[in-house]
């Protein structure tokens, strides 16, 4: 994503994903996972889907230029989150119009849905 897109989306996740601090377990989702889960949903959404210009070329892509601004350097850092709260957000992702992509956004589900 570039020029508004990328500021755009950048802020979004500051915005979307509180941040904590809490050490997890393998058995624990971790905050990467989480992130990687809702970047893809919205990347494939925005870029799948709607075909919006100024995404990265793939989903994969997408994800991978995004993550660092999800959870930086806690993306393993157990996971506050229900995983009922990620899938309602996904869920909002894939009925949300084109139009909150164009703009860089999420819809309302999705902020601080990954907390760690």
């Amino acid at each position: 994503m570039r020029g508004f897109h990328q500021a755009a989306i950048v802020l979004s996740l500051n915005v979307l994903f509180g941040a904590g601090c809490a050490a997890g377990t393998t058995e624990d989702p971790v905050a990467g996972a989480q992130c990687q889960a809702v970047l893809y949903s919205a990347c494939t959404r925005a870029i799948d889907d709607c075909s919006l210009p100024g995404y990265p070329a793939t989903a994969d892509d997408c994800v991978t230029e995004y993550l660092p601004s999800c959870c930086g350097d806690s993306c393993d850092q157990k996971a506050l989150s229900p995983q009922s709260d990620i899938a309602r957000c996904q869920r909002a992702i894939a009925a949300a119009s084109c139009d909150v992509f164009d703009s860089g956004g999420l819809p309302p589900e999705c902020l601080d849905v990954v907390r760690y």
